[in-house]
């Protein structure tokens, strides 16, 4: 067994210091006003949501090949979220061109931030649910079961 130890013992070591340091730097909770979003004209400034609703603040990116698969599924259940009193916003940092293509196809409201990684958004697709009082609620990383009808039922338990 001290042999084992010896041998391995370091690297292992090693491996939980990084293992808890990638935990630490893992975006646990994004306030919204930590959101900054890109206009056209460069200018930086902070998302804003609407007071009255809840809002789900989902991350993407154009290369992902399972946020792609997402999105036409967000638009298809995009007004029976709304009529709900949901509200969708998807963010990305991607170019304005892959924005305006995606926008032109989905009709999705679709807003460019500088960086995810400022953001701490390592892993995409990843989808933030905020309440009224525009307090995060939850966080679900990786693809969302957006047309399941039990989805939407979940979601307005956090109001």
């Amino acid at each position: 067994m001290k042999n084992w130890i010896q041998k391995y013992g370091f690297w292992i070591l090693i491996s939980g210091v990084a293992i808890f340091w990638i935990y630490r730097q893992w975006p646990h909770s994004i306030a919204i006003q930590d959101i900054q979003t890109e206009q056209r004209d460069g200018q930086i400034v902070p998302l804003t949501i609407a007071a009255d609703s809840i809002t789900i603040v989902h991350f993407y990116a154009h290369w992902c090949g399972p946020c792609m698969r997402e999105l036409p599924e967000i638009a298809q259940v995009k007004k029976a979220y709304q009529s709900a009193g949901v509200s969708i916003i998807c963010i990305t940092d991607d170019d304005f061109s892959f924005i305006d293509d995606i926008k032109s196809r989905t009709a999705l409201n679709i807003i460019r931030t500088p960086s995810l990684k400022d953001l701490k958004v390592f892993s995409i697709p990843m989808t933030y649910i905020y309440n009224r009082k525009g307090e995060q609620v939850q966080r679900i990383e990786g693809p969302f079961e957006w047309s399941d009808p039990n989805t939407l039922k979940e979601i307005l338990k956090n109001e």
